[in-house]
């Protein structure tokens, strides 16, 4: 009867330290040593301790004191003349209530700074080559003019009715290179916003024209879509978004240390979404980034999913990855954290 008993306790006694183990933090897995890091990656150093190669060098171009949003705002290339342009977003100084002023850094293709443009207000945005805004627009990443010019409008008095102004517009769209549309709600302008006056902007013949008009956006889904396409366009991420442990010509994690392990956990009880987390292993990924025919090591914070089944790696950067450069080019651009670009060129001799 004692013996039964004794094996009844060390049972609820395992059983506890059972759930107690599932719902701790702990792993024994952080307990067994693991393999030490090989020699041939003892080299590799964060971005930002700065890396070299034999011919190149990373340097801190800017901290962004906003995300730099690269996913949605690139670096624009310039294929005509072979530069490239990267946008900047700074806060306006302590004290000063104005809004956050746009910087743009124009490079040659040794990325050397050769000009710069400051917007302090109606950050534009690029199309075909040209700085828009829903009043203005500038030709300085195509001929280096900085001027601020106001389009042609037409039909300012609304004064079109429904009839004349779509064949208006179809007009001037036939004879359009380019074509852009601004929502009346994009417009910052409560009278247009109130009448749902929207405004297309043409380019024809080297002149931009904004016709104004009743919901003339709704023409964009009904046949006559905007027209950009041109020699500056938004240069391409290197860096892998589901491979990164992939070899290819530009960027690749080439090992992965494991430093520490965190239990997966399941749906939380009432939890109105049900998700649920991986087991996963905290570790160093050491990646190879490639410009021209040098190879910089890079080391960085990695995770990597235990137990993923899917096309796409297990292994994930805390922050997206980003590196930009072409063919043309002598540099690239990269981050890993969103707020740091740091540029990648010939070492100073």
């Amino acid at each position: 009867m004692k013996r039964r008993t004794l094996y009844i306790l060390i049972a609820i006694l395992l059983l506890i330290l059972f759930i107690a183990y599932s719902f701790s933090n702990f792993s024994f897995r952080n307990i067994i040593p693991q393999a030490s890091l090989p020699e041939k990656y003892k080299g590799y150093r964060e971005i930002q301790s700065g890396v070299i190669s034999q011919n190149y060098q990373s340097v801190l171009l800017f901290n962004s004191d906003n995300v730099a949003r690269l996913e949605d705002f690139p670096p624009l290339f310039n294929a005509d003349n072979n530069t490239v342009i990267v946008a900047r977003r700074k806060d306006s100084p302590k004290g000063d209530q104005s809004d956050p002023i746009e910087i743009f850094l124009k490079f040659n293709t040794n990325g050397t700074v050769i000009d710069s443009l400051i917007f302090k207000e109606d950050w534009p945005i690029n199309w075909a080559g040209f700085l828009i805004t829903p009043t203005n627009f500038c030709s300085w990443m195509l001929d280096g003019d900085k001027r601020n010019r106001p389009y042609a409008e037409q039909n300012q008095a609304l004064t079109e009715d429904s009839l004349a102004l779509a064949q208006h517009f179809k007009q001037l769209y036939k004879a359009a290179q380019w074509v852009y549309y601004y929502h009346y709600f994009d417009l910052y302008n409560s009278r247009l916003d109130s009448l749902h006056i929207d405004k297309a902007l043409f380019y024809q013949q080297g002149h931009w024209i904004a016709l104004l008009g009743k919901n003339l956006s709704d023409f964009e889904t009904d046949g006559y879509p905007a027209k950009g396409e041109s020699l500056v366009n938004g240069m391409h991420n290197r860096a892998p978004d589901e491979h990164i442990d992939r070899r290819n010509a530009y960027i690749y994690m080439d090992y992965f240390q494991k430093v520490h392990f965190t239990k997966g956990r399941g749906p939380t009880p009432g939890s109105p979404t049900g998700l649920s987390s991986q087991d996963e292993w905290q570790g160093s990924g050491y990646l190879n980034l490639i410009l021209k025919k040098d190879t910089l090591h890079i080391t960085q914070d990695m995770t990597k999913d235990e137990g993923w089944s899917g096309e796409s790696s297990p292994y994930r950067p805390p922050l997206p990855i980003y590196y930009f450069t072409n063919d043309r080019l002598n540099f690239g651009l990269f981050t890993n954290n969103g707020y740091q670009l740091f540029i990648i060129k010939k070492k100073v001799k």
